[in-house]
């Protein structure tokens, strides 16, 4: 599918597993460290979207179901994706509108080793739903914030 689309458009389309290693291949090698503890992950991602811009896939962004009326978000940037804040804003912001009409909780764990990852969704209508971090959340052991998107609960 990638193929057919012309490395001048930007474009959203349906995500699907073998996004994730496009998206992989558009890092660079420090940046793409992070991401390869997410590979497995990556195949079970449902309700998302990955834009494609000249060719590459630079943003993976959805909300997967967990259970009836409710969805986990997440967002994978490339670097790219970056240089464009105003399209990465608006796409990220349709996928939390789009899932505001399917569930009645929204949330989303942010490390609290990003800092502007936490102000972006924030800025998107989420707030922090407990103050203090989830401890030894993430794959690596790391810490985690919850957040809610408002209007969910």
């Amino acid at each position: 599918m990638l193929a057919s689309i012309p490395k001048s458009e930007d474009r959203l389309v349906v995500y699907e597993p073998s996004h994730y290693g496009l998206f992989l291949d558009s890092l660079s090698a420090v940046t793409r460290e992070p991401y390869l503890a997410y590979a497995e992950q990556s195949k079970n991602l449902t309700g998302g979207f990955s834009w494609l811009h000249r060719g590459e896939v630079i943003m993976i962004c959805g909300v997967t179901k967990v259970w009836q009326g409710v969805g986990e978000g997440y967002l994978l940037l490339g670097e790219e994706a970056k240089n464009h804040p105003f399209t990465l804003y608006r796409y990220a912001d349709k996928t939390l509108q789009d899932a505001r009409k399917k569930y009645h909780r929204v949330s989303a764990a942010i490390s609290v080793d990003l800092p502007k990852a936490a102000r972006f969704v924030e800025s998107l209508g989420m707030e922090r739903e407990f103050e203090n971090p989830m401890k030894k959340y993430g794959p690596d052991g790391s810490d985690f914030y919850l957040y809610v998107l408002k209007g969910t609960l």
